[in-house]
């Protein structure tokens, strides 16, 4: 009965010591795991930095191509309408010259 009495309560000293063990265990596993996916979020963060700056370039330098090609097309207009009146002009002369 004495020797019950001893081993009784170093059986549940070792049941919650096992225990403890375990919940220390989990407790540094997820701390291992967050700190898995900072890192993770990290790279994934500059990555993405790297492709929106990729992207603000090639905005900015179609930006500025559509520019010019609006500008240039402009000046197109201009010179056509111009060649359309001068064409127009012509037929009227034309057609009176040809009924008179």
């Amino acid at each position: 009965l004495m020797l019950l009495r001893l081993l009784v309560p170093l059986v549940l000293l070792g049941v919650a010591a096992a225990h403890e063990e375990r919940s220390v265990a989990a407790v540094q596993k997820v701390i291992q795991m967050l700190t898995d996916m900072s890192a993770t979020t990290k790279k994934e963060k500059q990555a993405e930095e790297v492709a929106f700056g990729q992207f603000s370039t090639w905005c900015s330098q179609e930006q500025a191509s559509l520019k010019g090609e609006l500008s240039k097309n402009g000046a197109d207009i201009e010179t056509l309408s111009a060649e359309i009146g001068k064409l127009e002009s012509d037929i009227t002369e034309l057609g009176e010259a040809i009924g008179a």
